[in-house]
């Protein structure tokens, strides 16, 4: 035992090959290739595996080309690598990397044959991809059918599951990776956990909490931009955060997606009865809804906030729906996304644009690796999914999002277990480091009122320990949480300009004096307190590169530079 756990008897020490922190699709994907191929690994989750995280929520589609010789991938319809490359970089407006745009329609078929070889996920095949949706628990959980089975392999291999367990700072010395520490709120008090690996996978998802009006789950909160971040990672394309054009608006409903193809068979209009969609298919060259749904939803978002930025109000017209004007399985859609009290079809439904997705995050290589400003590999650090960036450009190709987290959460997870296996010497929190990060920890952790082995008001105090934690500072955690979900959703949504980014960062700045003068006094006051640390700053990531970028692309849209400039086909880097 080491001198900072004596000093200390609530920190523990952990140690492992591999530490994945994560436990959605890439980070699962990630822990079941490491385990595989023998390491030792650790997952290290904010809420329950597999199930607190946007994989699980998903439809649980692919785009990825058929296995060859399948019946799926015969006839003229069948996606192919080539033509599954063309149409990912053409709706990334030509700004994804075409390295790991290539790597993922190559290795796509293959990686998904591996799922359902070794680690028993099921599929639906058709031309165009697959699902595990039949296999979930739908409606909600329609991806559960990809992270429930890859679960149940790691529990099998008997790979140590961290639950409700935070993870604050990745530790790196001498340019290489150490580890990571972790706080860890319980119902009888606060422990702090060293995780001592050579190799981390962070797969921490994106950052869809920061907004109010988000399909996300509530934990999405960016955490993996702040702590790549601080270990050195350069950050690609913040600015291009994708919102879906149809989501549920009405107050007091959940803002539940609704599947553009429905646009194919019910109308949608503004309060005047006018149809601010006409002409558009035509305009972007498609044939159908379901079409744009794939290839241009970014424009579909833009075009109904730039409306409703005019101070119109949007409604798709369920009133209309009679008889079987409209398939049976977009029926069902639309019934499963709303409670039982909610008359769907007594009148207009009102929807808006919902934030859904992050297309930029950490520069990252096809093995996983993340990179530093000057392009150079981060000894030891590794990233997958959402977290990372350079695979969708300016807009994310629909089915994309769960071909690249399985595709790269393998290929992070075979290179994590292969560098630990070459590192010479196994990580250890006997290094200086170490005491000095959890020191820190401890300060941060006190201002906030929260002590060692202490209780929550309410709890009895144990013998020894410090009774109550918790102090009055800048107001209960939620509270400011919702004050970000307010500036989010004025200044950082489809529609933006320089005045309105500048004076997000002015708010987002004093947000984040604010933190560490908050009132914690429950666990999930510490868990939110924590969270805000790393959602203000991922909002603080998407406003900067928003204001560098002068022109409208993508998902990134300036009213004050509303035209595509070909001088701008470039990335804006954090470095």
């Amino acid at each position: 035992m080491t001198p900072m756990m004596r000093s200390r008897p609530d920190v523990r020490s952990v140690t492992a090959d591999v530490v994945v922190v994560g436990s959605g699709g890439a980070g699962l994907s990630a822990a079941c290739a490491a385990a595989r191929a023998g390491a030792d690994v650790v997952v290290v989750t904010k809420g329950r595996a597999g199930r607190a995280n946007a994989t699980a929520y998903a439809g649980g589609g692919f785009t990825v080309s058929p296995p060859a010789g399948s019946a799926a991938a015969l006839g003229e319809e069948a996606l192919t690598p080539e033509k599954h490359f063309r149409l990912s970089l053409e709706t990334g407006r030509l700004l994804g990397d075409p390295r790991l745009l290539e790597e993922m329609c190559r290795r796509g078929p293959e990686a998904l044959r591996e799922l359902e070889r070794e680690y028993g996920v099921r599929f639906d095949w058709s031309s165009g991809g697959c699902s595990v949706h039949r296999f979930g628990r739908p409606p909600l959980l329609g991806g559960f059918g990809l992270t429930g089975p890859l679960v149940s392999y790691l529990r099998r291999a008997g790979v140590r599951l961290f639950e409700g367990t935070v993870v604050t700072r990745i530790m790196v010395e001498d340019g290489r990776v150490e580890g990571v520490l972790a706080v860890s709120p319980g119902s009888a008090g606060v422990d702090l956990i060293a995780f001592a690996a050579p190799a981390v996978v962070v797969a921490t998802g994106g950052g869809g909490a920061v907004y109010g009006r988000t399909d996300n789950p509530p934990r999405m909160t960016g955490d993996g931009y702040r702590l790549l971040r601080r270990a050195g990672a350069a950050l690609v394309d913040m600015e291009f955060v994708q919102f879906y054009p149809l989501g549920v608006a009405e107050p007091g409903l959940p803002a539940r997606l609704l599947d553009t193809s429905l646009l194919d068979f019910v109308r949608l209009t503004d309060e005047t009865g006018a149809e601010p969609l006409a002409g558009r298919l035509e305009e972007w060259g498609l044939e159908s809804w379901a079409r744009a749904n794939l290839f241009a939803r970014d424009r579909l978002a833009v075009a109904l906030a730039r409306h409703a930025a005019a101070g119109h109000r949007l409604f798709l017209r369920t009133d209309e729906v009679r008889g079987d004007a409209v398939p049976g399985e977009y029926l069902e859609h639309l019934r499963g996304s709303f409670l039982r009290s909610f008359d769907l079809f007594s009148r207009p439904l009102r929807v808006a644009p919902t934030q859904h997705y992050f297309c930029g995050g950490a520069v990252f290589n096809e093995r996983g690796e993340v990179l530093d400003a000057e392009g150079r590999p981060i000894p030891g650090l590794h990233a997958c999914g959402e977290t990372t960036g350079g695979v969708d450009g300016a807009n994310r190709l629909g089915g994309n999002a769960l071909t690249n987290i399985v595709v790269f959460g393998l290929a992070a997870g075979r290179a994590a277990a292969a560098y630990a296996r070459g590192r010479s010497g196994r990580a250890s929190v006997t290094r200086a480091p170490w005491s000095s990060a959890a020191r820190e920890e401890e300060e941060r952790l006190s201002r906030w009122g929260v002590g060692d082995r202490g209780t929550w008001p309410g709890a009895a105090a144990p013998a020894g320990g410090r009774g109550r934690v918790g102090r009055r500072g800048a107001g209960r955690p939620h509270r400011l949480r919702r004050e970000l979900h307010a500036l989010a959703d004025r200044l950082l949504g489809p529609v933006r300009s320089g005045p309105k980014l500048k004076e997000a960062l002015a708010g987002l700045e004093d947000l984040g004096r604010r933190v560490p003068d908050l009132e914690v006094t429950t666990p999930s006051d510490l868990l939110l307190a924590l969270e805000m640390e790393s959602a203000v700053a991922t909002a603080t990531y998407v406003a900067r590169s928003a204001l560098e970028r002068t022109e409208s692309r993508g998902s990134h849209f300036r009213e004050d530079f509303p035209a595509e400039d070909p001088d701008w086909e470039k990335h804006v880097v954090l470095g």
